[in-house]
């Protein structure tokens, strides 16, 4: 029997169903199939029935069969060379249903009579389909998958450029099991910035269009109840780079989980899986590796936003300092910014909470900065801040503060801040998720001085 992990999502006063097994399917008809299905029982106290969905799309069950307290099933009537979808929920006496369980996949084989054998063998059989970025066939291959085959043949093959992927000299009449499988993204790497944040956070104060499909999936990075505050900070804290309190986001999500076959008598294609990136919530959805792959961002909304030029005395181990911004006009919606600059560890570093709202960000905005993991002495700061309820930014002056530390005692040391530029350079996002640079991003300086009393 073929076993899949299942979901530990809770929703109301149910737990989900725990995992889907499949065991051997049997065929009823040269047109039709029968599979037998079992599941784990809920240990919930107040469970008393499951109901067993199914349909010919991921995620979509168009049938559905209501089993009572029973943990197995028998579906028949499957058309042959039709991919099926299946899942359970548990319910309870008031009715309530749990979220689905994990769902496993069957295509249900052709019966082609079974050839007569010759010096050779029976002839061998493959397996072959495409990866694709959250059903975007069209453009959103994704390369580099690993695919594993268990059962009675085993290998791994990688999907290649075009996302493609084939097993092949697989053993006539065998039975197997193919998972899709990519290692996670490393925090701070392109792909999920405060856009993402942003995003989130709209979707959980129910402000502008809701998220919905995949982008809804993606947004899920703890994996809770629903998209909530845990999954802001967690995106958050992953574009900054840091390792913990990032829950899942990186990580991939395939569609179905795996598939399983039973008796493969002849090739097989189109055996396809759908993934996404948990956090990538407001890209466009295509499979971006690397940097510089960040969509654009427009310029002009604000002239200028400005690093601080200081002089510091050495009396001074910590200071504060001020970025400036020009005029913003509220009816640009600017609801976000990130960006990163530069610095000399040698002259400067930062305190634990590097940024902190001033001026402009004074009032429920959320501000967060990391310093990005490198060898020195030039280091990388990145800044991320959304406002918590999207009310955009208005006015000019301070539009944030530094929090520097000293880092030695020598009078005329100095470090130059400087933006870097693109994917990470400086912009501001709007309400509608929209990014868009200052005319200028303009460089600092901090001069460590002896300064009269």
């Amino acid at each position: 029997m073929f076993c899949f992990s299942g979901s530990s999502i809770r929703k109301a006063v149910l737990g989900a169903v725990g995992a889907l097994i499949l065991p051997l399917l049997l065929l009823s008809s040269a047109q039709a199939a029968t599979v037998n299905l079992a599941w784990n029982r809920n240990l919930e106290p107040n469970v008393t029935g499951y109901r067993l969905y199914y349909g010919t799309n991921p995620g979509s069950y168009t049938q559905q069969i209501n089993v009572g307290n029973s943990i197995s099933a028998s579906v028949s009537g499957l058309t042959v060379g039709t991919n099926y979808f299946f899942a359970t929920t548990a319910y309870d006496s008031l009715g309530i249903e749990s979220p689905y369980s994990n769902e496993v996949s069957y295509t249900v084989p052709s019966q082609t009579p079974t050839p007569t054998p010759t010096p050779g063998g029976t002839p061998p059989v493959s397996i072959a389909g495409s990866i694709s970025y959250c059903s975007n066939t069209s453009t959103a291959v994704v390369p580099g998958v690993a695919l594993t085959l268990s059962g009675d043949g085993s290998g791994t093959t990688v999907s290649d450029g075009s996302g493609n992927y084939q097993f092949s000299s697989l053993p006539y009449g065998g039975n197997c099991i193919v998972t899709p499988s990519k290692a996670p993204n490393t925090p701070g790497s392109s792909g999920i910035n405060t856009v993402d944040v942003i995003g989130i956070q709209r979707h959980f104060l129910g402000l502008g269009a809701p998220l919905s499909g995949c982008h809804l999936t993606a947004a899920d990075a703890s994996g809770g109840n629903g998209i909530n505050t845990v999954d802001v900070i967690a995106v958050q804290r992953f574009f900054l780079g840091f390792t913990s309190g990032i829950s899942n986001t990186g990580k991939y999500q395939f569609s179905p989980t795996s598939r399983s076959y039973v008796g493969v008598t002849s090739d097989l294609t189109n055996q396809n899986y759908d993934t996404l990136i948990l956090g990538d919530v407001a890209s466009s959805f295509v499979y971006r590796e690397g940097e510089g792959a960040e969509p654009p961002a427009r310029s002009g909304a604000v002239a200028a936003v400005v690093l601080p030029e200081v002089a510091v005395d050495l009396s001074a181990s910590n200071f504060t300092v001020e970025v400036t911004a020009t005029n913003i006009n509220p009816a640009d919606r600017l609801v976000g910014f990130q960006g990163d600059f530069t610095f000399d560890e040698r002259v400067i570093t930062f305190e634990d909470e590097p940024i902190q709202g001033a001026g402009l960000t004074a009032d429920n905005w959320t501000l967060s900065a990391n310093i990005l993991p490198g060898e020195g002495p030039i280091r990388t700061l990145r800044i991320s801040a959304y406002s918590n309820d999207l009310i955009p930014l208005s006015g000019s002056g301070t539009l944030f503060e530094l929090k520097m530390i000293r880092a030695n005692s020598v009078a005329g040391s100095s470090t130059e801040l400087n933006w870097i530029s693109s994917p990470h350079e400086f912009m501001f996002i709007d309400a509608d998720l929209e990014t868009q640079q200052p005319g200028e991003a303009m460089p600092g300086l901090v001069i460590l001085e002896h300064q009269n009393p």
